[in-house]
């Protein structure tokens, strides 16, 4: 029994391993690619970040109007 047990925890972490492991890019163009997408990423997060207080202000009159922030409340956050 016990040999069993050992044998599928061994198989267990075998195949689990593989799903964890990232391929990284190996031509020239994969690179750049992923470069261009960290760099978006990067600045698409420097752009919410870099918001004055007025523009958030006005983000969140346009959401009450529209009903999106009622839709969020209601159905995503439901009254939390």
């Amino acid at each position: 029994m016990k040999n069993l047990l050992i044998a599928a925890s061994v198989l267990t972490c075998l195949f689990s391993s593989a799903a964890f492991a990232a391929q990284a890019p190996t031509t020239a163009q994969e690179q750049a690619e992923a470069q261009v997408e960290a760099q978006q990423t990067l600045s698409s997060t420097q752009q919410s970040a870099t918001l004055t207080r007025a523009q958030v202000e006005r983000q969140l009159a346009v959401a009450q109007q529209d009903g999106e922030l009622r839709y969020l409340n209601t159905f995503i956050y439901q009254g939390s």
